[in-house]
């Protein structure tokens, strides 16, 4: 608890769990001050992308019970030395560089605030994809499991990355659920899904099911309007406001994919 290292690093994370949260107050001129005394630049923009490591951090620290007489707080330790080891292992496979920023959200997402400018950090703008799927190759060896990562679009400005991180994990949560785990993914790659789903990130099983009638209603090649195939769903009709509000994008879209 003296350690000022520790404590460091502990405010940075509680700081950057903040700002993807929209916990901080956008219009206050202090926030970029406070990030500069814990040697974040919000002046970069940036692009959030977060990687699903529970089942990684949980394997390698299963908590045996024969363990059961150890204090919590060694439990915890283990936990955060695995994080500690996980976040060196993502800095050498995706860039070791100080501009990229990386913390834990959670016991869920490690997140990357990423510089967008790739150039910044020695690479390119394709770089960032096929480092992401690198770290998640390394973590299948080296864990035996294989996990998902999301990508969110770049916004101006910092307080839009609270939006980056929400795209990130709407990308990583239907992309996993529509080709399953092992891949990078971003909303726009997604197809149909983005236009459906990211309207409201809320609704992910109402995007997920209408993606899934729609693609269903294509190959029988089936003439039914979109608040018909929503009723495909089995288990009852989706939103409604879900399927008014994605007509014209789902219209425009089924001619093109």
């Amino acid at each position: 608890m003296r350690d000022p290292v520790v404590q460091q690093r502990w405010a940075r994370a509680k700081f950057l769990y903040d700002l993807l949260h929209g916990q901080l107050d956008s219009a206050s001129d202090g926030v970029v001050q406070d990030a500069a005394v814990l040697e974040i630049d919000l002046t970069i923009p940036r692009v959030v992308v977060v990687i699903d490591v529970k089942q990684v951090i949980d394997r390698c620290t299963y908590h045996d019970s024969a363990d059961a007489v150890l204090p919590l707080i060694t439990h915890m330790l283990r936990v955060e030395h695995r994080q500690i080891d996980l976040l060196e292992q993502a800095r050498r496979a995706i860039a070791a560089s100080n501009m990229d920023l990386y913390t834990f959200v959670g016991d869920r997402w490690l997140a990357l605030l990423a510089v967008s400018d790739r150039t910044m950090v020695g690479g390119s703008q394709g770089l960032l994809d096929h480092d992401v799927q690198c770290f998640l190759d390394e973590l299948a060896h080296d864990s035996g499991m294989t996990t998902s990562a999301g990508i969110g679009h770049a916004y101006a400005g910092w307080p839009a990355l609270v939006q980056s991180f929400v795209d990130a994990r709407f990308a990583v949560e239907m992309g996993t659920r529509l080709h399953g785990a092992g891949r990078v993914f971003r909303v726009d790659a997604l197809g149909l899904a983005g236009f459906v789903g990211n309207a409201d990130p809320r609704q992910f099983e109402d995007a997920a099911a209408l993606y899934a009638a729609l693609l269903v209603w294509n190959m029988n090649g089936e003439s039914r309007t979109i608040g018909q195939t929503a009723k495909m769903r089995p288990s009852g009709a989706i939103n409604s406001n879900c399927t008014e509000r994605s007509k014209a994008p789902i219209s425009a879209a089924l001619g093109q994919e």
